[in-house]
């Protein structure tokens, strides 16, 4: 290739002489590289802004000459070892640079290495910037990005995204027991949980401390309460073992949705951060009232339709608060759930209505126990002991259970129900038509009252269909020796309904409201 006479403008004159190590980091510096031609003997490299690597050193003064050029080029010609000569001409084209000599395959190859090894350094630093440093999850700005990427995607106006914050409870108490080592490690075990849990669809980061978040795109509440609580019941029956300890692990989870509850990330989760406060005075509470006692029961009177009277009282659970106010369960039955506190809570209604019973010795009570009490192993025997030391005849206590936690898991309830009915107790299937029972199912279990849910109750008077189905109940219940007690009766038109259709009891404001049995 024939070149033009090499000029200086201003230049010192050359050839000059460098290192081929100085020449790969300017090159490795270069930003585009357009174009990469010939064989091993020789090539062209095209180069954007050459001279930015070449300011530096004894150089500084040539290449900062260069810059004053409109056009330049720079022969590099490699005879071997670790030095090369670059020579300047003017040509036509800009930024030229000519690898000739029978090293320039070598050079190019170490130019490659060298660009490879700063890209992997570049892209670990991008990952350390973005992601957290102990869990690889990301960072809370980076969290926050994601999430609003997916919020304003376009063509999705009927968009829905879910907001999980999860803060850890007593890790506190890990780190100053155990040491910071074994807190850590306990943070980068719950991060593989997390996504062992929501898997690669959800974006999860650690916002810093024992703080985690989980954002589902496309989750609306319902799906983000199922999510959630799933994950606090494989928290609550996990053990992570650090260095051969076995540590127990809780959390306070909140949850958001979008856009019910925020349009943006930071707005999700500083209502969350609000849910998790709450749930936490809740836990707190519960966790209080268990250990002082705090939990009271009033009963609500139940008619015998036939006789006119009332045949017994439901029990039903208060908490009270230390200023004395009165909290209801759906206000804390749910967070009882979700932190392991139900049990404690089934053990202590069991206990309480037993000695109420040894107290109000002209009373029969019914009992509502949660879901798990089907697989308390523990709970038999209590109410087996209780009975047993106040001197309590079985037939006057009633257990109940609602239809929806019996169809969870019916094989557990067959048998526990069997074991309540042997001790020599009623048991109610409370809220029945709220499920979908079958005839094959109620005949497994040894049911002696059926509880009609309230939402077929309300206006019977004026639903016919209703109507209908709460007569077939009742003469479905007749047939398999079971005693009906409908819920929810507001009014004596709905009462005469009832006695019309063959119900043998009726629960409701009508009937009595709940208070204090002594």
């Amino acid at each position: 290739m024939d070149l033009p006479p090499t000029v200086n403008r201003g230049a010192r004159p050359g050839p000059y002489t460098v290192s081929i190590a100085t020449f790969l980091i300017f090159a490795a510096m270069t930003p585009t590289v357009y174009a990469m031609y010939g064989e091993s003997g020789g090539g062209l490299l095209m180069f954007s802004n050459i001279v930015v690597g070449l300011l530096c050193g004894p150089w500084a003064g040539t290449f900062a000459a260069l810059l004053n050029m409109w056009w330049y080029g720079v022969v590099i010609s490699l005879a071997g070892g670790d030095a090369l000569t670059l020579t300047l001409f003017s040509g036509p084209a800009p930024y030229i640079v000519l690898l000739t000599g029978p090293a320039a395959g070598r050079l190019a190859w170490r130019r490659a290495q060298a660009m490879t090894k700063l890209e992997e350094r570049e892209s670990k630093l991008r990952f350390l910037a973005e992601h957290d440093s102990l869990t690889g999850l990301w960072t809370r700005t980076h969290f926050y990005a994601q999430v609003e990427r997916h919020l304003v995607e376009p063509g999705r106006p009927d968009r829905t995204g879910a907001m999980i914050l999860i803060n850890m409870d007593g890790f506190k108490y890990v780190n100053d027991s155990l040491g910071y080592q074994v807190g850590d490690e306990l943070l980068r075990q719950v991060a593989g949980l997390l996504r062992d849990t929501y898997g690669e669809h959800a974006c999860l980061a650690r916002l810093g401390g024992d703080e985690f978040a989980v954002y589902l795109p496309d989750a609306d509440g319902a799906t983000a309460c199922a999510r959630s609580a799933e994950l606090s019941e494989i928290l609550r029956n996990c053990t992570l073992w650090v260095d051969e300890q076995a540590i127990g692990v809780g959390a306070s989870i909140g949850v958001t949705v979008y856009p019910d509850h925020g349009s943006n990330a930071p707005e999700l989760l500083r209502k969350a951060y609000v849910a998790v406060v709450g749930v936490k005075a809740v836990e707190s509470m519960i966790r209080e009232s268990l250990e002082y006692d705090r939990f009271v029961l009033h009963g609500q009177p139940i008619l015998d339709l036939a006789t006119g009277r009332i045949s017994h009282h439901e029990l039903l659970l208060r908490m009270r608060r230390p200023d004395g106010r009165l909290v209801f369960p759906n206000e804390f039955i749910a967070v009882a759930e979700r932190f392991g506190q139900i049990r404690g809570i089934d053990r202590w209604v069991a206990t309480a209505s037993i000695r109420m019973a040894g107290r109000l010795p002209g009373h029969r009570f019914s009992v509502n126990l949660s879901a798990r009490a089907t697989s308390d192993e523990d709970l038999i025997p209590l109410i087996r002991r209780e009975l047993a030391e106040n001197r309590v005849d079985p037939s006057r206590m009633i257990f109940e259970l609602t239809e929806t936690a019996a169809i969870a898991d019916l094989n557990g309830a067959a048998r526990f129900v069997a074991t309540v009915h042997d001790l020599g107790c009623g048991f109610a299937l409370d809220d029945f038509g709220a499920g979908f029972t079958s005839f094959s199912t109620l005949r497994r279990l040894p049911i002696t009252h059926l509880k009609i849910d309230g939402s077929l109750i309300r206006g019977l008077s004026q639903d016919p269909i209703n109507q209908r189905l709460v007569a077939a109940i009742c003469e479905m219940a007749q047939a398999l020796g079971m005693k009906t007690v409908p819920e929810y009766v507001e009014d004596e038109q709905t009462l005469l309904c009832l006695r019309a259709y063959g119900a043998d009891f009726a629960q409701g404001y009508y009937v009595g409201k709940p208070g204090p049995l002594e």
